[in-house]
């Protein structure tokens, strides 16, 4: 549920923490914007692995696209696309360094449906290919 209207409710109902409530009151913009992007960045590192776009994450967050790509950009210095690649590339990296699952089961377990794809993306990133990352650590395909 959106943080405002829990807290609201919790409120009415006389059930919210004093600390919460005084936090709330001192700065409630800021606090609500930061728990909603570290509410995200929880939601991604949990969920990477599956199909996300900006427009489903910002609907779960009870948000609409455009306010969470602003906040999102302004709060961390990425966009969204590029903040959920970071995640889903350095987990690939921590699985090519102690796996020695093929590449195309790393990338999908990273969150990425096309091996070609991830390859291209994790090249441009990183500066090699998987395979070459890969062999750099010790393990071979």
């Amino acid at each position: 549920m959106f943080f405002l209207t829990l807290c609201k409710r919790k409120k009415a109902e006389g059930t919210l923490p004093v600390d919460v409530e005084s936090k709330i009151n001192y700065s409630e913009q800021t606090d609500i914007k930061n728990y909603i992007i570290w509410d995200i960045i929880g939601y991604l590192e949990a969920n990477f692995r599956k199909k996300l776009s900006l427009g489903f994450v910002a609907e779960e967050h009870y948000v609409s696209a455009s306010y969470l790509s602003r906040l999102f950009e302004k709060e961390t210095n990425m966009n969204f696309v590029e903040y959920l690649t970071m995640i889903r590339i350095d987990y690939a990296k921590k699985m090519l360094q102690t796996s020695q699952l093929k590449i195309y089961e790393i990338a999908s377990l990273s969150g990425f449906t096309d091996v070609n794809y991830f390859t291209k993306v994790f090249k441009r990133v990183i500066g090699s290919t998987p395979l070459e990352y890969r062999n750099n650590c010790g393990y071979f395909d």
